[in-house]
């Protein structure tokens, strides 16, 4: 099973809609977005690729902050071996009239 898929399955766990990149109706709240977040390489002293990791950015929007949804991703996340790479702030966007908070992981 492929990183992405794997990501995918552990998110839909949660009871909450999940979609790659964006759904094709509205959602109502909550609901998570996956995207690939690109991806960093290591090299060798003779600079040829050593090792890349993926990396996807988990977003949660939201009108109403709920903590236990936040600690049940990140538990979902750690749980199923994904390292947890940053967590932004909660991002209010006034187009949506909601909130935002991601994830990088890897």
């Amino acid at each position: 099973m492929g990183k992405i898929s794997q990501l995918n399955n552990c998110l839909k766990k949660l009871k909450v809609p999940v979609a790659y990149g964006r759904f094709k109706r509205k959602q109502e709240f909550p609901f998570i977005i996956m995207i690939g977040a690109g991806s960093t390489f290591f090299s060798a002293d003779n600079n040829s690729i050593f090792h890349g990791e993926s990396e996807y950015r988990v977003e949660l929007y939201f009108q109403n902050k709920d903590e236990s949804l936040e600690e049940a991703i990140e538990n979902a996340l750690v749980s199923n071996e994904f390292a947890i790479l940053d967590k932004s702030e909660d991002i209010y966007i006034d187009k949506e009239d909601c909130f935002e908070v991601y994830y990088t992981v890897s």
